[in-house]
């Protein structure tokens, strides 16, 4: 697989299958899908489990719970894409994410992440308007500090430390 997306997953049954659904919609198919359960109660874990019955890019990794940074960090150790992004549990992608931020960083080989803008939408997806971190104009300077790398990120894998 070119592309890795890791969703990690805490008791999340409410908003799981549609942030599943927004994977499986994307016009770029060539991408896995790890979801990452961390010790959830709820019916999350079933959940990803039955979406990964029905599609074979749809991977499931029951773990403890130990806090979406170490998830991401362990997810992304199995990730076998190129390029690795995440995605919230609670999030939904555009269908063409995938296909966009994957061409940015093919055409630009010193490129090591994409990231994109984000709409607010409330619990029947209706879009509320645009988030306020992609009000933020773009600075070498100021990107960490301002945290405008808010929503979908996707980076290139670095082989040669």
């Amino acid at each position: 697989m070119n592309v890795s997306i890791v969703l990690t997953v805490h008791n999340r049954e409410k908003y799981l299958s549609a942030a599943i659904e927004s994977f499986l919609s994307q016009t770029n198919s060539q991408a896995e899908l790890l979801v990452w359960d961390e010790g959830s109660t709820d019916s999350s874990l079933s959940i990803a489990r039955e979406y990964a019955c029905q599609d074979p890019r749809i991977k499931v990794i029951p773990a403890r719970h130990q806090g979406r940074v170490n998830a991401l960090y362990d997810a992304m150790e199995i990730a076998g894409g190129n390029y690795i992004g995440w995605l919230d549990s609670d999030d939904l992608l555009r269908p063409t994410a995938l296909e966009e931020t994957v061409a940015v960083l093919d055409r630009y080989p010193n490129v090591g992440m994409v990231y994109t803008d984000y709409w607010v939408i409330d619990e029947h997806s209706k879009i509320k308007g645009l988030g306020n971190r992609c009000l933020i104009p773009y600075s070498k300077e100021r990107l960490l500090v301002d945290f405008m790398t808010f929503h979908f990120q996707l980076l290139r894998r670095v082989t040669n430390l």
